[in-house]
């Protein structure tokens, strides 16, 4: 019991030294957490120096590791296989996720480097309830075939991961000062606006308790009309704008009121010379 044990522990420093290296995140100290059978980790990014994600691993008897990833970018999934480099002659493959008898989704997994691959899932919602309340995670391709994960304790994980989510969401982001007609108390409020690069459609979210969720509920809206979508702003008990520019050029900014936020989009827009700058959005996190 006492040598498995040592085993675990040195899968899982594997995984996350290796993790940390292929997408260029360090591990921020301190963070580690354990969730049951589940161990997690955020991570910040080595070039901005900001949070990057929060992650749980669980290594299974097959000899894979399996982790859930929380980013401001969304849901993503890491497969590793510990004792060979799996995934050396593949770049990307079509992959099925399929939680119990919950419709399956398709994925595009992509290889970080030799030993493990990631995919992203377009719909946190969804993805995240059938994590926590399923059994069994399937993952099916040509490449891979069918793999199959026993989902006991993702529950717990999932929380856990959500939770570190939440407590480094602003790791490494500059102080910002609530004032001018920001929400009263001492309650912060979060807004958020994603734009699709593919064609101008967006999203937004205001009134929300932490970034995180601000810039989730975003980028959902923003997905369902359109692929592409990134965070163009996010704001906290203050106003956000989005203006846009001929040729789906655009510039986003923040402000004290809706008018400063207008202006300084507008600002923005313009200096990236962007031809006709408009706003096509703005709002406040707060009533």
């Amino acid at each position: 019991m006492k040598n498995l044990h040592l085993l675990i522990v040195i899968l899982i420093t594997f995984f996350y030294c290796d993790h940390a290296t292929a997408g260029n995140f360090s591990e921020i100290t301190g963070s580690n957490f354990e969730a049951g059978r589940w161990s997690g980790r955020a991570f910040k990014d080595d070039e901005t120096g900001k949070w990057a994600e929060c992650s749980v691993t669980r290594n299974f008897r097959s000899l894979y590791s399996l982790s859930f990833a929380l980013s401001p970018a969304g849901f993503n999934i890491y497969l590793s296989y510990n004792t060979r480099p799996l995934f050396e002659n593949v770049d990307s493959f079509q992959m099925v996720s399929q939680v119990d008898r919950y419709e399956p989704i398709f994925l595009t997994a992509r290889k970080w480097n030799n030993r493990w691959i990631s995919a992203a899932y377009a719909d946190f919602d969804t993805i995240y309830f059938q994590l926590k309340k399923g059994n069994k995670l399937q993952l099916s391709s040509s490449f891979l075939g069918n793999l199959s994960f026993n989902l006991k304790g993702s529950s717990r994980a999932l929380k856990a991961a959500y939770d570190c989510a939440s407590k480094y969401e602003d790791y490494g982001a500059p102080s910002r000062r609530a004032k001018g007609s920001a929400a009263t108390g001492s309650t912060s409020t979060f807004g958020a606006i994603a734009l699709s690069e593919t064609d101008g459609s967006n999203g937004y979210s205001y009134q929300y308790q932490s970034r995180y969720e601000a810039e989730t509920r975003a980028l959902k809206e923003c997905r369902e009309l359109a692929a592409g979508c990134v965070i163009a702003v996010w704001f906290e008990n203050e106003c956000g704008a989005l203006a846009m520019g001929d040729g789906n050029g655009w510039g986003a900014s923040t402000g004290y009121s809706i008018i400063e936020a207008e202006r300084n989009a507008i600002e923005t827009c313009q200096s990236y010379d962007n031809r006709n700058c408009e706003i096509e959005l703005s709002l406040c996190s707060y009533e």
